[in-house]
C-alpha cells in the first residue's frame, strides 16, 4: 500500500466487519461486490480477516469488475513462507484446498508452483487424487499430490481450512495421472 493509504487507514475513526458464508466462487464474487459497496459508501481499504491479506480501495474495486477466477483467487488468497516451507491461506473462501510444498526452493520459485498450481485448480478444475503429478511444464519438476489436512492452522482458527490442503512433493516422472500446463 502507498504511504498515503496506510496514513489514511491508520487515521480512520471506525471500522465495518462484513460476515459472509465463503465457500464457492460465487460467493467471493458476491463478497467481493459487497465490499465495493463499503468502499463506495467511504470505505478506504478492505482486509480479508481470514487470510490477512489488504486491499487498497482502487485495488479491491479492480478486483471485483474482474469477474474471473484469477481476480477473484488474488482478493482472497495469500501465500506464506519461509524456512523451506511455502503455503497458501484463503482457499477455504473459494471452497478448495490450500497448497503446501517444502523443500530446497526459492520464495519466488515457491510462489510462482504454488500460483500456477492453485489457479490450475480453480480455473481448470481437474479431478485430482493422491499420487497424481503436477509440474509447470512438460520438462520442469514433477511433484506428487497427497491430500492432507490442514496443517498450517489449528481447528478453528480464522485461518483454518476445513477442505484440507494438497501437499506437492518433488518426485520423479512416472506413470501415475501427470497434468502440466503448455
Amino acid at each position: 500500500m502507498a504511504p498515503a493509504d496506510i496514513q489514511a487507514i491508520r487515521s480512520h475513526t471506525f471500522t465495518l466487519y462484513l460476515t459472509a458464508k465463503g465457500g464457492s466462487l460465487e460467493q467471493a464474487q458476491k463478497v467481493l461486490n459487497l465490499g465495493c459497496g463499503l468502499l463506495h459508501a467511504g470505505g478506504l481499504a478492505v482486509i480479508v480477516e481470514n487470510t490477512g491479506k489488504a486491499h487498497t480501495s482502487h485495488d479491491w474495486l479492480a478486483l471485483a469488475a474482474a469477474k474471473n477466477e484469477t481476480a477473484i483467487y488474488h482478493a482472497f488468497v495469500t501465500l506464506v513462507g519461509g524456512d523451506n516451507r511455502y503455503y497458501s491461506s484463503g482457499m477455504h473462501n473459494l471452497g478448495l484446498r490450500d497448497a503446501i510444498v517444502t523443500g530446497n526452493l526459492t520464495a519466488e520459485d515457491a510462489a510462482r508452483l504454488l500460483e500456477t498450481f492453485l489457479l490450475y485448480m480453480l480455473i481448470e478444475k481437474p479431478a485430482l487424487s493422491d499420487g497424481h503429478t503436477f509440474s509447470e511444464t512438460q520438462d520442469s519438476q514433477y511433484y506428487r499430490l497427497n491430500g492432507v489436512p490442514c496443517s498450517t492452522y489449528p481447528g478453528g482458527h480464522r485461518f483454518f481450512n476445513p477442505f484440507g490442503m494438497w501437499q506437492l512433493e518433488r518426485t520423479h516422472r512416472n506413470n501415475s495421472t501427470h497434468t502440466y500446463l503448455n
